[in-house]
C-alpha cells in the first residue's frame, strides 16, 4: 500500500525538521523554510534546482534528503507513513575541485558516502580496481 502522507504536507515537513534536529544538534534551529521547500519535494521525488549565495546552506538540499531517508530506515516505526527510498543517491556538479573535495568531507562526516568524480580521483579507482 502507497504512503497517504506527503513530505510537502505539514506532517512531512515537521518530520523532516525532527529528524534534522535529533541527527544534527547543533542545528538548533532545524532548516529554514528555503531549505524545507527544495527538500520535502525532493523527497516527494520531485526534481528541483536551487541556486542561492555561498554560505546560504545549499549542500543540505542535497545531504538532508539522504539523511531523512538513513534515519527512517534505521527507525521506521518512530516516523508516520511518509514515501521512502531504500537506496537514496544524489548528484551534485560543482564548478572546482576544492568545493568537490570540501563536500565529499563535508559528507563522509554526516555518514553518507560520497565520491567526487574527477580526473585524478577516477584514474585513482581505476588503478584499485587492477
Amino acid at each position: 500500500m502507497a504512503p497517504k502522507l506527503r513530505w510537502q504536507n505539514p506532517i512531512g515537513r515537521e518530520t523532516t525538521q525532527k529528524i534534522v534536529k535529533k541527527l544534527l544538534p547543533t542545528w538548533k534551529n532545524g532548516l529554514q523554510d528555503f531549505q524545507l521547500d527544495i527538500i520535502t519535494p525532493t523527497l516527494d521525488g520531485v526534481d528541483g534546482m536551487l541556486l542561492t549565495a555561498t554560505g546560504d546552506g545549499k549542500s543540505a538540499a542535497f545531504m538532508i534528503p539522504i539523511l531523512v531517508l538513513q534515519e527512517m530506515a534505521h527507525n521506521p516505526l518512530e516516523y508516520p507513513d511518509l514515501p521512502q527510498t531504500s537506496k537514496p543517491i544524489r548528484l551534485v556538479i560543482t564548478p572546482t575541485k576544492g568545493l568537490s573535495r570540501n563536500l565529499v568531507k563535508e559528507a563522509e562526516q554526516l555518514g553518507i558516502s560520497a565520491f567526487a568524480y574527477c580526473k585524478e580521483n577516477v584514474a585513482d579507482a581505476r588503478r584499485m580496481a587492477v
